[in-house]
């Protein structure tokens, strides 16, 4: 299940607690918030897992485009190499030579400059997703560890409430 799902269940589970009069306390499902809790550690794992799959296709990509750089570099040097020997009639081979080297150069730039563009673009997205939803969940357990602090004794109820109901004496004044 998706952790956002996950977090809209535990607000749907807040919403419908009851709200104790006079305070800010929210009497809430107490299994019912467990129970979303819990899978949100298990559905944790899987997203971290997801995003360690995108770097990695992300470092691939980018070794992929430096291979097939390399690549393009050697043809380009062989060519060069070959023409400066003379064995294709050229006017000026030093001069195709140096073309053919700084052509396939800014291809592989431009391979691996957008190899890197991609995967920061997927990863920067990621981390937006990841944060909002670390602080959704930070707020949600902020939320429920305030709750539980703020609901007052029952023993404490019961001596307010009986000091209530006990008639006020008039002071002796001697």
């Amino acid at each position: 299940m998706d952790i956002l799902q996950l977090v809209d269940q535990l607000e749907d589970v807040l919403n419908q607690g009851w709200r104790v009069p006079f305070t800010s306390t929210l009497l809430v499902n107490e299994e019912a918030c467990l129970r979303i809790i819990d899978q949100l550690r298990v559905s944790a794992p899987r997203e971290i897992s997801q995003a360690q799959r995108v770097l990695q296709e992300k470092e691939r990509l980018v070794a992929e485009a430096e291979r097939e750089a390399q690549q393009i570099i050697a043809r380009a040097r062989e060519e060069a190499a070959r023409i400066a020997q003379g064995r294709e009639a050229v006017v000026n081979p030093q001069e195709q030579s140096r073309a053919i080297v700084a052509e396939a150069e800014r291809q592989a730039k431009a391979l691996t400059d957008g190899a890197n563009q991609y995967a920061r673009e997927v990863l920067e997205g990621l981390r937006d997703q990841l944060e909002a939803l670390l602080s959704q969940v930070r707020g949600g357990i902020a939320y429920l560890e305030s709750s539980a602090t703020a609901v007052p004794s029952p023993t404490r109820e019961r001596r307010q409430s009986s000091d209530l109901e006990r008639p006020l004496r008039p002071r002796d004044t001697k």
